[in-house]
Formats: C-alpha cells, structure tokens, sequence
C-alpha cells in the first residue's frame, strides 16, 4: 500500500514536471518573441531627432515581422502544401530561415536613408509585402519589397523616409501574378 502511494505521487510529481515545463517552455517562446519597451531615435534631417516611446510588442504576430531601426533577428517558417502556411520569431539569426536587419545610416551632411537587409536561407524565392508607419504621419503606407532569391540577400534602401516602424506580412513562394 505504502509503495503503491509512493509510486502514485511520483507519477503525480513527474506529470506536472513535464506539463509544467511544456508551459513554461511555452511561455519562454511568448516571452523571447516580445520586444521590450524602448525609446526609438531617429534622424529626420541634420538639424532634427524623432524620438519615440515603444511600447512592449511582439516581434512576429499574426504572420506578420514587426521591424525597428536597429532590429537583428529572423524567422523560421512552416511550409504546407508548397507554401509558407506560419512564421515564428528566431532571436538567433544563425538558426533563422529568413533573416532581417533593419537600420538607418546618417552621412556627414545629416542625410538619412533607412536600410533593410533580408536573408533568405531557403531554397525558393520568397515573396515578401510591406507597410511603414513615418514620422509626423498617422496610418500606414504599402512600400515595394524585392523578391529575395534562394540562399541570397536583398537590401532596399528608403531615402525620403524615415521608417518608424516596418511591418513584412504575406511571405509566399508565389508573386501576386504567377
């Protein structure tokens, strides 16, 4: 009787060890994916700083990529019936499918441009549509991104905008006229 009560709290014990890690390994994944709050300095032109609180938002949500100056990460992909069916953030860029560094470059005159390099270590081309939100302005604005070819890099380059906040959605294997 004595056993067969040791054996059953074990059993207990070991149950909620593992569904508990199940959880919080689940949580952990929530968590990596969230951007902690910050402040988001551009230059506008040489003489001024657009300065903004961000709140805590996730880097991936609804199969779309959220992209701050400054960003490094990536995203790995789920592929059904021939096409990306669900993306999840990866923090190590390395182990990513997709990757994007998102930043801004200022040249001697105070003359920004913003810059977004995408790597796609696939083997398909990957489609790819956009919106950005910019200084001073409210709603979003579609922007073009290139198609990044299998196991290469893309880089656009904005330089009548400064990009507050990008925003990558509609990653497909299919231009939108195939």
């Amino acid at each position: 009787m004595r056993r067969s009560f040791l054996v059953l709290i074990l059993s207990a014990f070991a149950f909620v060890c593992f569904a508990g890690n199940a959880t919080l390994k689940t949580a952990a994944q929530k968590k990596d994916n969230v951007r902690a709050p910050f402040e988001l300095k551009l230059r506008f032109d040489k003489e001024h700083v657009y300065d903004q609180k961000v709140l805590e938002q996730p880097y991936v949500q609804q199969e779309s990529v959220s992209l701050f100056c400054g960003d490094d990460y990536g995203i790995n992909v789920k592929i059904e019936n021939d096409e990306i069916a669900h993306i999840t953030y990866q923090k190590v860029t390395a182990e990513a499918d997709i990757t994007f560094h998102f930043w801004q470059e200022v040249d001697k005159d105070g003359k920004q441009m913003m810059m977004c390099n995408i790597h796609n270590n696939l083997a398909r081309k990957v489609y790819i549509k956009a919106v950005m939100t910019i200084p001073f302005k409210k709603g979003t604005y579609k922007t073009s991104i290139m198609p990044v070819e299998a196991g290469l890099s893309g880089i656009e380059i904005w330089g009548a905008h400064t990009i507050v906040q990008m925003v990558l959605y509609n990653f497909r294997f299919k231009g939108d006229k195939e």
